[in-house]
């Protein structure tokens, strides 16, 4: 991409990646751009860079010139791949048997007549 410059930092887990796109004054001449993600990735790739997910997404475009800068982060690609993690089948608890409540007989006297 001609018309677009691109800043990209390493930091300690991420890549910081600062797009500029030149400011589109003669439309003949400079004609317009618009940077989306699918073209920060591609350029990493040419550069040499591995990344991983994408943490920050940006836009940058020469529409306007407020708009001529974006900034994409991305989580730094680890070297070596993650341990397969097996994970064990919980048994299931058994709820424990509730014996009856035992009642106390009533203490009343119970007239039988007859």
């Amino acid at each position: 991409m001609n018309h677009v410059n691109f800043d990209v930092e390493k930091k300690a887990y991420r890549v910081i990646v600062r797009v500029e796109v030149v400011e589109q004054k003669n439309y003949p001449l400079v004609p317009i751009v618009e940077v989306t993600t699918e073209d920060v990735e591609q350029h990493l790739q040419d550069i040499g860079f591995k990344v991983g997910p994408l943490i920050i997404k940006g836009r940058a475009h020469n529409k306007r010139n407020n708009s001529r800068h974006g900034t994409w982060v991305f989580k730094k690609a680890l070297d070596k791949p993650a341990k397969q993690v097996t994970l064990k089948k919980e048994k299931s608890v058994q709820p424990k048997p509730m014996r009856k409540k035992r009642t106390r007989s009533s203490t009343k006297k119970v007239s039988t007549e007859e």
